[in-house]
């Protein structure tokens, strides 16, 4: 894979973009609960889920410190799009 003639910059923002599109997908799924537009940023979602793994296999496959911060955007879409805050304040209303 290095023997691409990519430049460094060049795969860095696309990274920073496809991140980018991740977080905001991600976002995106969890504001758009009960509304017309759910389905559409769910899809969005899987979508830039499956981008986004992609970049961190590629980015670890170049053998380059990239694969970080995709990982951690990769957990991060996971996390966020999983976790209920919404249950624990009926919880506590009791």
């Amino acid at each position: 894979m290095s023997n691409l003639l990519v430049s460094d910059a060049v795969v860095f923002w696309g990274l920073i973009a496809v991140q980018f599109v991740g977080l905001a997908s991600a976002m995106m799924a969890r504001l758009s609960e009960r509304s017309a537009a759910q389905a559409w940023c769910q899809r969005l979602f899987f979508v830039s889920l499956g981008c986004v793994g992609l970049t961190a296999m590629l980015a670890l496959a170049c053998d380059s410190g990239y694969f970080l911060s995709c990982g951690t955007t990769l957990s991060l879409m996971a996390v966020g799009t999983v976790l209920d805050m919404q249950s624990a304040a009926r919880a506590t209303a009791f």
